[in-house]
């Protein structure tokens, strides 16, 4: 079983290459696209804190 899994593993790892496909580890990501994101992540978490809170005020 284990014989058979890597060898279907090479072989599909084979095509996804010969397609181009890279895993997203396989090239590096900049410091500052990875704050960028986390900054958005932020920012939209926030507003939704803050338009939860309007609600439950406009609601009383």
């Amino acid at each position: 079983d284990e014989e058979l899994f890597f060898k279907d593993y090479a072989e599909s790892h084979k095509k996804l290459s010969e397609l181009g496909f890279r895993p997203p580890g396989s090239r590096p990501i900049k410091s500052a696209t990875i704050l960028a994101q986390s900054a958005v992540g932020v920012a939209v978490a926030a507003a939704v804190v803050i338009l939860s809170y309007m609600y439950e005020v406009r609601r009383k």
